[in-house]
């Protein structure tokens, strides 16, 4: 029997059935590997050390659907040690700042 990894791994889908699919996947390759799994109900953040984070971005970089808010805000917020974000590429690139 292999010992489990002392860390908490979330999963947080902040786009909804675009990447219901993905989240499924990670959830049953990575979750038996971690001690603890927290799931976010709908547009939350859980607690976690590791965090998959499932969303869009906005032209501007910003989580969709939160303007002030992108990956570092998520990450310092929830002090978090990693940080995996999946998102589909826009057509439109982002503006640097």
């Amino acid at each position: 029997m292999s010992r489990k990894i002392a860390r908490a791994v979330g999963f947080a889908n902040l786009s909804g059935a675009d990447f219901a699919s993905f989240l499924s996947e990670d959830l049953a390759a990575v979750s038996a590997l971690f001690e603890t799994t927290n799931i976010a109900t709908a547009r939350q953040i859980p607690t976690a050390d590791i965090l998959f984070l499932y969303t869009r971005f906005s032209t501007s970089g910003a989580l969709d659907g939160t303007p002030d808010t992108g990956v570092r805000q998520v990450a310092q917020e929830s002090r978090l040690k990693i940080l995996v974000v999946a998102y589909q590429y826009p057509k439109t690139p982002f503006k640097m700042p």
